[in-house]
């Protein structure tokens, strides 16, 4: 009988041996055969991102990497970044539609609003308005 509280469920047939295989490299991992399933699976079929929540990810790796990086070099990757999801947003890139375009819009001004906080202490613009010297 399968269990209504988890309609997720669903029998899977497996080649001979492959089960086996499965349960020993879990129990070397100290995961259950299930949980090693789901890993491989989540692995190869990961969750589609949001555009938006990318765009963020995008600006606190570059924060990050801005601390680790000489100076010159950060505000060089940043502008490169900016430079591009702005022409994004803006519709100069003609292959991506306008969903995309306003999701794109959305985070950039997150972005935006959360680099001029970062730089108000500083004293300095934020790395997205400085030119590099190359």
């Amino acid at each position: 009988m399968v269990n209504r509280s988890n309609p997720e469920q669903f029998q899977l047939r497996l080649p001979p041996g492959l089960r086996e295989r499965i349960k020993a490299h879990a129990d070397e991992n100290g995961r259950s055969t299930n949980a090693e399933i789901v890993r491989v699976l989540e692995r190869e079929f990961p969750e589609p991102w949001k555009l938006e929540e990318r765009v963020d990810q995008l600006h606190g790796l570059l924060t990050i990497l801005g601390k680790a990086m000489p100076k010159d070099a950060a505000d060089e990757v940043v502008q490169h970044v900016h430079e591009t999801l702005t022409a994004i947003a803006v519709g100069r890139t003609t292959d991506v539609d306008d969903d995309t375009r306003d999701e794109i819009l959305r985070g950039l001004v997150r972005w935006e609003g959360k680099a001029l906080k970062d730089a108000e202490g500083q004293g300095l613009p934020p790395a997205f308005l400085r030119r590099s010297k190359t």
